[in-house]
């Protein structure tokens, strides 16, 4: 998986060290708890570093009808690269006003 030179709190965390129940157990209960200290686009990246694409999908329309900031780099930040042909990530694109 690419890196990015902009690393989210949640995306830094140590995903691969944890067992991927347990990371999102954590993802879960930090936003439940403090919802705005994360943003969906945050939680996505954690999702997408397990592997949970579709739950990932789901965290990215929610930033994107909650206009999180962080959602305007989906277009360049390389973490995405891994993502960026998949079907959904080409129609949020558009949806949120970026060219494809």
């Amino acid at each position: 998986m690419n890196e990015s030179a902009r690393e989210s709190p949640l995306s830094s965390c140590e995903a691969e060290s944890l067992n991927p129940r347990a990371m999102i157990s954590i993802v879960s209960r930090l936003t439940f708890r403090f919802p705005r200290s994360f943003q969906n686009v945050e939680v996505a990246a954690v999702q997408v570093r397990l592997g949970e694409f579709n739950a990932a999908f789901e965290s990215l329309e929610r930033a994107r009808e909650k206009h999180d900031t962080n959602i305007i780099y989906l277009k360049v930040d390389p973490f995405w690269d891994d993502v960026r042909s998949d079907p959904r990530f080409q129609s949020l694109l558009p949806r949120m006003g970026l060219t494809t």
